[in-house]
């Protein structure tokens, strides 16, 4: 899922997140990273929206979670892809971290 106009993340970051409580088991080598979105969507019913030009979905990934909640499973690919992520109603939004920064430094 694409998302066309940028949300204003900070709105999304007060709301109240969802608590995650499916866990997810997904073992994979070389692996798209819009492969990965398309199985935590699957085992774990949430929906994830990104802006194409933040993050690179193509990117090929080295994934392996084993009884993981999602929580779990994002910090594990964000940290190292430089994207931050908020979770709202079974809704995940991701963008650059940069994005966030300068934000930030306009409050």
């Amino acid at each position: 899922m694409k998302m066309g106009a940028i949300i204003p993340l900070w709105l999304v970051l007060q709301a109240n997140p969802t608590k995650p409580d499916k866990k997810i088991n997904y073992e994979k080598r070389q692996v798209e990273l819009l492969q990965v979105f398309k199985e935590i969507k699957k085992q774990a019913g949430f929906n994830i929206i990104w802006n194409e030009r933040e993050v690179d979905v193509n990117r090929v990934v080295n994934v392996k979670f084993k009884n993981a909640d999602i929580r779990a499973v994002l910090e594990e690919f964000t940290g190292k892809l430089n994207i931050a992520y908020a979770i709202r109603n079974r809704i995940i939004i991701l963008t650059s971290k940069e994005i966030i920064l300068s934000k930030n430094e306009g409050l």
